[in-house]
Parts: C-alpha cells; sequence; structure tokens
C-alpha cells in the first residue's frame, strides 16, 4: 500500500484515521486529516501516474465540509484547487479510489492484508465466485502485490511484489478442461456448468507466510479433491455436500467455515494417484472402497495418510488378477478362432461337396444306364433314347434346384458364422479395450481371410456347376433334336 500511502503523506507528517477496502475489483481507502503542507503538483502527479496502467485511480478531497474536488489519473485540471495554498491547515476528507481490472493476466492487490481480510470473509460459494471472476477464461493469475511479499503460487495463481518479477513455470501450467473431462466420466459434481477448477488451482507448489490465506487455499484443496473423487458433490453458500460409494456408504453435508482441511494433502496425493494414468474407472473404484476403510473415527475429513501405500499395493494386486483373467480371455478367444476357422472352411467345403455329390449323381445314373444296356443288348447302340434324354434333363433340373439350395444354405451359413464373430467381440468391450480387442483379434485379419475363403470357394464352385450343367444339358439337346 506504498503507493496510496506516499500520495497522503504529501499532505501530512502526522499519523491519520484510515478505513481501508480491497477486492477484486477495487481498492478504496477513506482518510480523515489536518492539511500540514503541501505538496508540487509535479509530486503529486508523479505519485498518481505509479497506479498500474491497467488501473484507474480516482481522488475525491472534501475540505472542511465545503468544496468537493474529483481528480483523475487521465484528467488532472482540479489538482490546483486542491494544492491552494488557503487548504493549509484546513480538515479534509480524502477518498482514493483505485478500479482494478484483470490485463494480460494480471491482477494488482494494493492492501494485501485487507484483500486476504476479504476473502476470509467469503463463503464457500463466493470464494468460487471470486476466483472464477479472476480468472475467466485465463491459464493463469498473476497477482501484482504493491507491497513487498514472499512470492508464493499454484498451478493458476502466482502472487508477488511489485519490485520483483512472475515466474511462471510451464511444467505447472494445467490442461483443465482435460482434466475435467476426465472427472466427468467418474463423479458428479452438480455445480460443474458453473465453476470449472482443479485441485491443481489451489495446490500451493510454494506457500505464503499469511496462515489465513494458505488455509483458504487448503480448504479450496480438500473441497475440489473431494469434488474430483467421491460420486456426487454439490455446494449452495457455505455448505458442501457430498456422496461416497466404498466398501461403506457415506453422504453427508458440512458448512465449509468448519472444514478441516488438516489433511487436503492426503486426498490431493490420492486425487493425483487417481488421474494420473487413463484407467481411471478401475483407479476410482479401488480409490473408494480403500478411501471408506482408512478413514479416521469415519470422519471422511479425516484420512489416513497410510492410504497412499495402501493404494499401490492394492492396484498392483488387482492389475495381477486382470493380468491372469486377460490371459483366460485371450486364451478363450484364440480358441474362438480357431473353430471359427475351421468352421469357415467346414461352409465352404459343404459347398463343394454338394457340387460333387449333385455331378457324381449324374454321372453315375449315366453310367449305369451304358453298362445296364451294354449287360442286356450286348452292344452300346440305341442307348441313347428320348427317355434316357428326358430322364438325364430331368436329374440335371434337379441338380440346377440343388445348387440355388445349396447356394442359399452357404450364404445362410454365411451370415451366421458373421454374427457369431461380431457378438463375440462385443461381449468383450466390456472386459478390454478398443487396442486389446483389436490385438486379440488381430485387427479381424484372420476373420477376413475366412470370410474371403468361403468367397473364392463360393464363386468357383458356383461358376463349375453352372458349367457342368449347361455343358451336359447342351449335348443332350443335340441328341434330342
Amino acid at each position: 500500500m506504498e503507493i496510496i500511502n506516499s500520495i497522503i503523506e504529501l499532505f501530512t507528517l502526522s499519523k491519520c484515521t484510515n478505513n481501508i477496502d480491497e477486492d477484486d475489483k477495487s481498492f478504496e481507502l477513506n482518510a480523515q486529516f489536518n492539511i500540514t503542507k503541501l505538496p508540487s503538483k509535479d509530486e503529486l502527479i508523479e505519485c498518481i501516474i505509479k497506479i498500474s496502467d491497467r488501473d484507474r485511480i480516482v481522488i475525491y478531497a472534501n475540505i472542511n465540509d465545503e468544496e468537493d474536488i474529483t481528480i483523475y489519473k487521465d484528467n488532472t485540471d482540479r489538482i490546483d484547487d486542491l494544492l491552494d495554498n488557503k487548504n493549509i491547515n484546513k480538515n479534509i476528507n480524502l477518498k482514493i479510489k483505485v478500479l482494478k481490472e484483470v490485463q494480460y493476466n494480471c491482477l494488482s492487490i494494493y492492501s494485501f492484508e485487507k484483500f486476504i481480510e476479504f476473502l476470509n470473509n467469503k463463503t464457500l460459494t463466493g470464494l468460487l465466485f471470486i476466483f472464477k471472476r479472476i480468472i475467466q477464461d485465463n491459464d493463469f493469475i498473476c497477482f501484482e502485490c504493491m507491497e513487498h511479499i514472499d512470492p508464493f503460487y499454484t498451478s493458476s495463481f502466482y502472487f508477488y511484489s511489485k519490485d520483483s518479477e512472475c515466474h511462471i513455470n510451464n511444467d505447472d501450467l494445467i490442461n483443465r478442461n482435460e482434466i475435467i473431462e476426465k472427472r466427468k466420466s467418474i463423479c458428479h459434481y452438480q455445480n460443474a456448468s458453473t465453476y470449472k477448477f482443479t485441485p491443481e488451482d489451489f495446490n500451493l507448489i510454494e506457500r505464503s507466510t499469511n496462515k489465513p490465506l494458505n488455509k483458504i487455499f487448503d480448504k479450496l484443496l480438500l473441497f475440489h479433491s473431494i469434488i474430483f473423487l467421491f460420486d456426487i458433490t454439490s455446494n449452495e453458500k457455505e455448505v458442501f455436500k457430498y456422496s461416497l460409494n466404498g466398501f461403506k456408504v457415506f453422504s453427508d453435508e458440512i458448512d465449509f467455515a468448519n472444514l478441516d482441511a488438516s489433511k487436503s494433502e492426503i486426498y490431493y496425493k490420492v486425487y493425483k494417484w487417481v488421474y494420473r494414468e487413463n484407467n481411471l474407472s478401475d483407479r476410482i473404484g479401488l480409490t473408494r472402497n480403500l478411501i471408506t476403510i482408512h478413514l479416521i473415527n469415519k470422519n471422511v475429513f479425516d484420512l489416513d495418510e497410510r492410504i497412499i501405500n495402501a493404494l499401490d499395493s492394492n492396484y498392483k494386486i488387482y492389475l495381477r488378477e486382470n493380468i491372469q483373467r486377460y490371459i483366460e480371455v485371450k486364451n478363450k478367444v484364440s480358441d474362438f478362432l480357431n473353430d471359427s476357422s475351421q468352421k469357415a472352411s467346414s461352409i465352404a467345403d459343404s459347398f463343394g461337396s454338394s457340387f460333387k455329390t449333385s455331378i457324381y449323381s449324374f454321372v453315375t445314373f449315366v453310367t449305369s444306364v451304358f453298362i445296364v444296356r451294354a449287360l442286356v443288348k450286348g452292344n452300346f447302340t440305341e442307348i441313347i433314347t428320348d427317355n434316357f434324354i428326358y430322364i438325364s434333363l430331368g436329374i440335371l433340373l434337379l441338380s440346377l434346384i440343388y445348387f440355388f439350395f445349396s447356394l442359399w444354405e452357404l450364404n445362410k451359413n454365411k451370415i451366421r458364422f458373421e454374427k457369431n464373430y461380431n457378438s463375440l467381440k462385443k461381449r468383450y468391450i466390456d472386459l478390454l479395450d478398443e487396442k486389446n480387442i483389436q490385438d486379440i483379434f488381430n485387427n479381424d485379419d484372420d476373420f477376413n481371410e475366412d470370410i474371403a475363403h468361403i468367397k473364392s470357394r463360393k464363386c468357383s464352385f458356383t461358376l463349375l456347376w453352372i458349367i457342368t450343367i449347361v455343358i451336359f444339358s447342351s449335348i443332350l439337346l443335340v441328341f434330342l433334336l
């Protein structure tokens, strides 16, 4: 607040009564004192222009409850009225108001103490609304304090002094939308459309020397860690509601003011453990079960730190069981694929066998007629009679009918084969991810080869069958004519 105090010190050497307020939108100081000295116009302007370019300052002065003087940063026409020598030893009510704006990811803080006091008096919903209003659509915000503080920061909020620099580490920046999308798949936060924060936004990587501010951030860290872990959460004004379903069920509500944030770091570590990899559904189920059995005195906000080791140990056991299950599934699928290949060959061979049977029947009939005729007559004359031709054409007609039936049966078996294969793949969607399914089923290469084999045999025997019937029918018709 040195910049603001420097303005007052231009008019008096004595202490004065100050009333100071500051929030994220403005700073306001009201002071009453006796004017004991007057600065030069240049001295006063020099103090005014020290205010950040992103902010606007307005000075209201009332001298002896008579004349009102207003001075703006970009309009100093009435400075001479304030600096008139006749004002010496007169009482002045001075109000200095600074209107603050976020520009280039930066926001000014003129009184660090009053800004913390402002945050500390807010409800849960109030705090969320304030930080939402500050960060807007920015990835991060730098708070430039006009008085000296030791820098401290989270992944999204950086507090530093005007006489230093805002050192944002790109490695600390987060993809907020990506994390929130992950949460939507495993948790239900009823205020999700209004507030889009993550635990990283409030995890103090470097802590402040101001304990009340640390407490605010720790409570918001615990609040958001729970939002990203519990089944159902919501907040309304000061009340935080939650529901956790694990080995046991915990459902209750608590005033944010009464929230004990001493275990916020443990909950944050649990959150990071869950969200560090993509298999969220497996990790969150295990985590919720372990949280419910690691609560001290069944207090949801008092989590035993041994849960971190328990998560790693239990997850390794879970993975070993899953590997065994995966191997069993893979073996079953392999057996099915082998059976499928044999079935595909059987479908194709069945069609070929039907062709062979049909042609064999016709050839057997013709051969039998020739042999019987030779035995009875003792020669091969007058074998091909009209009756023989009609009977032979009838057999070929039956062969044609049998061809269409066999073709229909092959198509039906092929469709059933494809349906069974696709049904098996769908059956394992809940057990395996898409990549595992593609690996086990060899990207459908074997299946496509089986289908190609069926189609190839179908085309070959269809062509051979039709040609055979056409040739035999043509020969018979020649003799008939």
